[in-house]
């Protein structure tokens, strides 16, 4: 009854495996819940085909392009009966029968979407800068659907050379941001005219930043990750940078899962049998070694075009 949709690269296969298991071991197990994976690398393909897991290749990209072709792809596999929840890979799910409030929530005709929202004006990452992202709004980090909603006309690739004056008070309604300022089009920037124009009902998760006396679950690790709630609740957690950062090596990535895990050990929350664990280490072995070997490969054929290079030029300059 619910599928949640992920878009990953070579480097982040292991945190969508994680967010796997985590949102495995919050749910309250009484509703099926399936996962498909969109890789943006061929390598990143292979090896989840390898693993059994649902998953399609949309082409060769990167970064932002990568993730709206990824996300759009996404959109046109939906089964429109069921929940469809689009989720980055680097989120993990920490309120127990998270499965159970999102059917409840969909029960009905009040709410068509929910989910993460962005930082508002001066927060850790967006700062007091000209541009900034739409505020108050569902955003693709983390935005499930209730069973039936059209997306077609939902873009979700971004422009971010393009960026949009809010000049006058009807675009800054739009997109929660105040006149003076410039709307940035990352991915997802048409979400919330899309909403408007499909008379579309939503709710949004409080933001609550590491710093704040308000986090339960990151309190004192970095504010560079953010925690999400739901009535007061944490519902899900989001470290950020999952396509740069190595998973669970990097400074801004250990602390986060770290974090993660005490948290599940003081509430109960039974996680990731050893097996699973040994096997995701063992990929996440894999994967470097991949990722060296390319680096590899890159750096050689780059030392072999410049001594290319070198050599026409000089032959054109003995000749």
């Amino acid at each position: 009854m619910i599928t949640i949709h992920f878009s990953v690269s070579l480097n982040s296969i292991s945190y969508a495996l994680f967010a796997q298991e985590t949102y495995m071991a919050t749910s309250s197990q009484r509703h099926r819940v399936s996962f498909q994976f969109y890789c943006m690398d061929v390598t990143s393909f292979i090896l989840l085909k390898l693993l059994h897991r649902d998953s399609f290749f949309v082409g060769r990209a990167k970064g932002s392009s990568g993730h709206g072709k990824a996300l759009n792809f996404a959109k046109e596999t939906f089964r429109r009966e069921e929940v469809n929840v689009l989720s980055d890979s680097d989120v993990a799910m920490t309120m127990k029968n998270w499965d159970n409030l999102l059917l409840k929530v969909f029960d009905g005709d009040s709410v068509h979407v929910i989910g993460t929202q962005y930082e508002g004006i001066g927060g850790y990452a967006s700062k007091d800068a000209v541009q900034q992202s739409y505020k108050g709004l569902p955003t693709a980090t983390w935005m499930a659907f209730r069973p039936g909603t059209n997306l077609n006309n939902l873009d979700f690739m971004p422009d971010k050379e393009n960026r949009i004056a809010i000049e006058v008070e009807r675009l800054g309604s739009i997109f929660g941001i105040p006149e003076g300022f410039e709307l940035l089009r990352d991915v997802g920037w048409q979400i919330p005219k899309f909403l408007i124009d499909n008379g579309l009902n939503y709710q949004v998760f409080e933001i609550v930043k590491p710093s704040s006396p308000d986090a339960v679950v990151l309190q004192g690790v970095l504010d560079y990750h953010d925690e999400f709630h739901y009535g007061g609740k944490p519902i899900l957690i989001h470290q950020r940078g999952s396509m740069k950062h190595r998973f669970r090596k990097s400074r801004f990535s250990e602390s986060f899962y770290n974090s993660l895990e005490k948290y599940y050990a003081a509430n109960g929350i039974s996680f990731m049998p050893r097996e699973r664990s040994v096997r995701l280490k063992l990929l996440q072995m894999c994967i470097e070694s991949i990722t060296l070997l390319q680096f590899s490969v890159l750096k050689t054929r780059r030392c072999t075009m410049t001594m290319i290079r070198s050599s026409r030029t000089l032959s054109k300059w003995l000749s």
